[in-house]
């Protein structure tokens, strides 16, 4: 049968705009259905009609309604603008879960990801792309970022070695500009060293010193370094002194002068030493013994002493010394299934190991003032007065700790 004419058509087809059929100027065309439906002079309203009523029609207008945006080919200018829009957000994101200190793979988790997509209508990287393509930019801009605030203005440095769990020796630079204004340092360089020695501390700091002045170190802007007290940082930037960095001054940290003199303490007390060991040992992985220990005694899990850190044995020894009574009698009900038990048991019915316990109690005010020190802010005056407040508690009773801080005290400037 002969075709209808495009005048007829268009004005048949502008009756079903809303289900979706259109015409290209020779056959009606169903979006929904996305096909073509033949109609003739003799069969035109009834066949339209007959389509939008039947199952198909329905369901898939229904299913296009319930999408916000209709599929559609996309053209090429489209692919890049959308290719573009991924991008900033992958940045966004990379700089959002790196500066609130949350780790990428985070995103792997299902109740994230699932989250995040339901809410913001974004494709989520895997973790592996933003480590590998988006890190860096937030870098590069943070370094850029630290060199504008040094720019032309003397710096000083903080140089700090440390283990991470690894077992590797980690080298961490900061760096604050002496511009008169109170800025927070920034973390400059990360190294990871083989050995720990004058040379390779020093080389550390010299690779730091290209970071602000890649084309050429400006030895006259490095005013200061504040270290430890360790004896290869001292050895080191001696010798940085003596070379290149004529106008460098060299502070020591305050806080690790009385950290070496607890260690002092330490040493001299050796029995009380033990003791704090054997009971660190009894509740270290230990579940049941944790829970026993909770029930029985009603406190808190003692401080437990850092390597290194010597505040914080004394620390330890304080809370043992208060709760001396009930931890007394959690250790006597332990059955004796190792060696750290049958030490401890030992250890608590020794005189001197009491004497030395109780005799700690002298020292506690250093890792009072070691706490006070660590606080953010504190004026000069105020650091002094905290200092000399600890050697006027040292002089005339403790010799031997007195004379190791006196020696440390006078490497305050080195």
């Amino acid at each position: 049968m002969p075709k209808i004419s495009n005048k007829k058509l268009d004005k048949l087809v502008s009756q079903f705009k809303e289900e979706g059929i259109n015409s290209n100027g020779d056959i009606p065309f169903c979006q929904f259905c996305s096909e073509s439906i033949n109609v003739d002079e003799k069969h035109q309203k009834n066949r339209l009609e007959s389509h939008i009523k039947s199952k198909k029609h329905r369901g898939n207008k229904e299913a296009s309604s319930n999408n916000a945006e209709r599929k559609v080919q996309s053209f090429i200018t489209n692919c890049f603008v959308n290719s573009n829009l991924q991008n900033v957000f992958n940045d966004d994101l990379a700089k959002a879960f790196s500066c609130s200190g949350i780790p990428f793979h985070k995103l792997s988790n299902p109740a994230m990801k699932k989250f995040l997509e339901k809410y913001i209508d974004k494709k989520i990287p895997d973790e592996s792309t933003l480590r590998k393509y988006h890190l860096k930019t937030i870098f590069e801009e943070t370094r850029n970022k630290i060199k504008e605030l040094i720019s032309d203005f003397k710096v000083c440095f903080i140089v700090d070695e440390t283990t991470d769990s690894m077992k590797r020796f980690v080298v961490n630079v900061l760096v604050k500009p002496l511009n008169g204004t109170d800025i927070k340092p920034m973390l400059l360089n990360v190294s990871f060293l083989d050995k720990v020695n004058s040379s390779t501390i020093a080389q550390t700091c010299m690779d730091s010193c290209l970071i602000p002045w890649p084309s050429g170190i400006k030895y006259d802007k490095v005013s200061m370094v504040v270290t430890d007290q360790a004896t290869y940082m001292i050895a080191a930037f001696s010798n940085l002194k003596n070379g290149a960095f004529d106008n460098l001054k060299h502070v020591t940290c305050l806080a690790h002068s009385l950290h070496r003199a607890c260690e002092t303490v330490r040493t001299e007390n050796d029995l009380a030493n033990d003791f704090i060991s054997c009971f660190k040992r009894i509740l270290k992985k230990s579940p049941c013994r944790i829970q026993r220990y909770k029930d029985l005694t009603e406190l808190p899990i003692p401080p437990e002493p850092i390597v290194t850190r010597w505040g914080t044995w004394l620390k330890s020894a304080e809370f043992l010394l208060t709760n001396f009574d009930k931890i007394t009698l959690f250790i006597e009900q332990l059955e004796e299934d190792s060696l750290a038990i049958i030490k401890c048991k030992q250890l608590i019915n020794n005189e001197q190991m009491k004497n030395q316990l109780f005799g700690l109690s002298d020292y506690f005010f250093l890792y009072h003032k070691i706490t006070m020190l660590e606080n953010h802010g504190l004026t000069k005056q105020g650091q002094w007065a905290i200092i000399s407040e600890a050697v006027d508690n040292l002089k005339g009773r403790y010799f031997v700790t007195l004379n190791k801080y006196t020696r440390l005290y006078n490497k305050f400037f080195v």
